[in-house]
């Protein structure tokens, strides 16, 4: 590479860093309970060595109905001994890989086609890409898997070089697959298959030791998690999101009202989940989902910005042309990896009851983002001017990305990314009497230990959900959290109201009918970006609140409680 290729790359990549890294602490609005559960348990580990439940390093990580992958808990971990704890740390994990597989995106391509001008395209693309932009910029474990996955596959075709980087492979594909549902199944099938394809270049007796290294490496990341595939815990995201798992819902197409023969046939359970696998398979073809309505997920798409440009849809096409007509030998490579990525990449997803699914299918923007570059490429070889046209569209896309992803997803979707808890532990963080914090609609807890730096070593004395042996098997949950002064549970009017204590909730718990009725003292009020109320912080009074009552059962009716106490 030449002087202006390394200044094309490295341009690409301080643009791949702003697009993720600017603003990210603020940027969704809120902080999902899923990523607090995730970075307070990393919290409680580096404090206790035990995660938020009291378990000793956990092998996967029980959270609210499932279990979750470990490898992003763990990687948090120095990077709060460093940072400390906080929403732009516990994110910047997700928004490095999301610079990694850039990085490694533009090597692969490069390696494969011997075209730097392909590659670059390649980054560019991936660099200002919605779809790897938005799971870069919170915290999805499917990020950091993709990015083991892409590493993988770099030093899998540098075995040719230096049969050493095999080692390099067993280790990103044990944590690819340890880190994300979907590399569960992704990351074996792809590499099982490269190794097919280049069986007569790996097993030879020079790679013997390499490969049982590789192989003994591998099976030591996985192999604690295999051993525990058929618990309860493993099983938990699959039994509730599979098409195949009878406790999700009935398939596609399955008529209650037949009776005998047709329904055996009609209904056959088999032919019926086949189909709908098939259903969901395409829909990740369609150019609706893909420049059109994206993700149904509030957290997983951006307002009005597809997963892909619509002016990338004629160069995609362009790259399905390329990708089913005969071309040079030399393209073969990234040809059969760009098929392979295609085809194994939407197997998770579509298993899955969901009929576009960005974050489950995230793998598959990489071989697409290949399509449209070469698709560019070739257009390139025919017009001259295709690099003026190029950068003009790369402006017009840096215009059209800035309002969807920095204004519009924080006005109209913070409610999805629970907006507003942060500024509850400021509010409440100060007070000495006990609180009540309303958990009817939702997992508040999570944000409230992770905003408070709750104390992992009091929090798990106090809040003993499962012991040890069973942790991964018993999935009853406590539902109610103690987390010093706060109780997490859902408010019961009928006796919380004859204490005096603070209590939290939505405007929908808390609503101003209840406020004049049961003798309360509005503390504060967080509004979101249209100015609605969102949470409500209120003080109960209790000795009004039952002379109230007793005026009431006299006959003198009131409207309104008076508050007599401060």
């Amino acid at each position: 590479m030449n002087k202006k290729q390394w200044m094309g790359l490295i341009l690409i990549l301080i643009l791949g860093i702003f697009l993720r890294f600017w603003n990210l602490g603020e940027t969704p609005k809120g902080f999902f309970c899923d990523e607090a559960s995730l970075g307070y348990d990393a919290y409680s580990i580096l404090f206790t060595g035990k995660d938020q439940f009291g378990k000793t390093l956990p092998i996967l990580f029980r959270s609210f109905v499932d279990f979750k992958p470990p490898i992003y808990t763990f990687f948090l971990i120095p990077i709060y001994k460093i940072l400390g704890m906080s929403v732009w740390s516990t994110r910047f994990l997700s928004a490095m890989a999301g610079i990694v597989t850039i990085w490694f995106g533009f090597w692969i391509v490069k390696n494969l086609s011997k075209n730097i001008r392909l590659a670059l395209i390649t980054a560019l693309l991936l660099a200002i890409s919605p779809w790897q932009i938005m799971v870069s910029r919170t915290s999805y474990e499917t990020n950091l898997a993709l990015a083991f996955l892409m590493i993988m596959i770099w030093s899998f075709y540098k075995f040719k070089e230096n049969n050493k980087w095999l080692i390099l492979t067993a280790i990103m594909a044990g944590l690819s697959f340890l880190t994300y549902h979907s590399e569960r199944v992704i990351t074996p099938l792809v590499l099982l298959i490269l190794f097919i394809k280049n069986w007569k270049e790996i097993f030879n007796k020079k790679n013997t030791k390499v490969l049982i290294v590789s192989f003994l490496l591998g099976l030591v990341l996985i192999l604690p998690t295999v051993k525990l595939m058929t618990t309860p815990g493993f099983m938990s995201r699959l039994n509730s999101l599979s098409i195949f798992s009878d406790g999700v819902k009935k398939p596609w197409g399955f008529n209650e009202n037949l009776t005998g023969w047709k329904n055996i046939v009609f209904n056959n359970r088999l032919i019926l989940q086949t189909r709908e696998f098939g259903s969901l398979y395409v829909s990740y073809f369609s150019p609706r989902y893909l420049f059109g309505l994206g993700d149904p997920g509030p957290r997983s798409s951006y307002p009005d910005l597809a997963p892909f440009l619509f002016w990338q849809l004629p160069f995609l096409v362009g790259g399905w042309c390329w990708l089913f007509k005969k071309t040079d030998k030399k393209e073969n490579d990234l040809k059969f990896l760009v098929i392979l990525m295609i085809l194994v990449s939407l197997i998770p997803a579509s298993i899955t009851r969901d009929p576009f699914s960005s974050i489950r299918a995230l793998p598959l923007v990489w071989p697409l983002i290949i399509l449209i570059s070469i698709g560019i490429e070739n257009f390139w070889k025919q017009f001259k001017f295709t690099p003026i046209i190029l950068f003009g569209l790369i402006v017009w896309s840096l215009g059209r990305l800035y309002l969807p992803i920095f204004k519009f997803n924080d006005y109209f979707r913070g409610y999805a990314w629970e907006e507003g808890v942060e500024k509850i532990t400021e509010k409440i963080k100060n007070q000495t009497l006990p609180i009540v914090v309303d958990n009817s609609r939702g997992e508040i807890y999570s944000q409230i230990l992770f905003f408070t730096k709750a104390d992992p070593k009091k929090y798990q004395e106090e809040n003993f959900e499962v012991d040890e042996k069973n942790y991964y098997v018993d999935m009853n949950r406590n539902k109610i959290k103690q987390i010093d002064n706060i109780s997490v549970r859902p408010i019961v009017w009928n006796e919380d109201i004859y204490k005096d204590q603070i209590l939290v909730g939505d405007a929908l718990s808390i609503n101003q009918e209840q406020i004049d009725e049961h003798c309360l003292t509005v503390l504060f009020e967080i509004k979101d970006s249209e100015g609605k109320i969102i949470f409500r912080g209120i003080k109960t009074h209790s000795q009004d609140k039952r002379k109230f009552d007793i005026e009431n059962k006299i006959g003198k009716l009131k409207n309104k409680c008076v508050v007599t106490e401060p």
